[in-house]
């Protein structure tokens, strides 16, 4: 048995990459290692941070995608707004055009009442003095007229003559000649009915005549012999006059307690010649 120096395997002073058994093998890494591995530490510190940061990014991706979506209707409403403001902007401009039309309308309409109511109140005026006139020659027309008032009629079948009804009443009540007295016109007025008395109206030839017969029913003893016996005389004159009279009648007693001066001229009334 051979017990020399003990043989090692590996070891070649001259072989690249073979340490010599004398020399003690570090287990220590080396420093580009220990790097490497402190990044990888880093990384794996980073990538749960990393996950959330992705979740976050999600979330937001999430709500920008809602955002958008709302923006896109809101645009929408938007457009739709801006195409009702451009319809009601047309449809006030037409608005406008047909409100100026109208307010031309309203100011010719205006003036055309205006010059209306000059027209009016120019034929009012008109009308007015119209009236007046008709009156003046209605009550010029009755001038020469005497009304005789409670004179009793006749049966029809008599066929009453009003004129020498009234020519007895003026002999026997006022005891007037009638010989030359001429009467136009002598006839009842109105319908006939069975529980009044129509008057009878007569129309004197001369004026005269008929002032003479006026003044004389006016006496204090053939006026109080008239009204005993139911009679009356009076001057015939247009309805209008008479219905002044009757309205004009309690002022003139007023007027005339307090001293005043009145005076009936058809249907005016004059106070203190006023």
């Amino acid at each position: 048995m051979y017990y020399g120096q003990p043989f090692q395997y590996g070891i070649n002073p001259q072989s690249p990459g073979v340490f010599p058994a004398s020399t003690p093998q570090s287990n220590a890494p080396p420093p580009w290692a220990l790097e490497i591995m402190s990044d990888i530490k880093s990384i794996k510190t980073v990538i749960p941070k990393i996950d959330q940061i992705e979740q976050a990014l999600g979330s937001i991706k999430l709500k920008l995608s809602a955002f958008d979506e709302r923006m896109s209707s809101v645009e929408r409403k938007v457009n739709d707004i801006e195409k009702a403001c451009s319809f009601v902007s047309e449809e006030n401009d037409s608005r406008k055009t047909e409100v100026n039309s109208i307010q031309k309308q309203v100011k010719q309409i205006d003036k055309f009442c205006k010059n209306a109511d000059s027209a009016i109140h120019s034929f009012q005026q008109e009308a007015e003095r119209a009236k007046e006139e008709l009156l003046d020659m209605k009550a010029r027309s009755m001038r020469d007229n005497l009304l005789f008032y409670g004179v009793s009629e006749c049966a029809p079948e008599n066929n009453e003559n009003c004129e020498e009804l009234i020519k007895d009443l003026i002999k026997l009540k006022l005891q007037l000649e009638t010989e030359g007295m001429i009467f136009d016109r002598a006839h009842r007025l109105g319908a006939k009915a069975a529980d009044k008395t129509r008057p009878i109206v007569v129309k004197f030839h001369n004026y005269k005549s008929r002032e003479a017969v006026r003044l004389k029913s006016l006496e204090k003893t053939i006026k109080d012999a008239l009204k005993s016996s139911g009679h009356g005389i009076g001057v015939q004159s247009p309805q209008e006059y008479r219905d002044a009279r009757k309205a004009f009648y309690p002022i003139v007693k007023d007027a005339e307690e307090h001293g005043n001066t009145a005076r009936i001229t058809g249907n005016k009334l004059y106070i203190n010649r006023k």
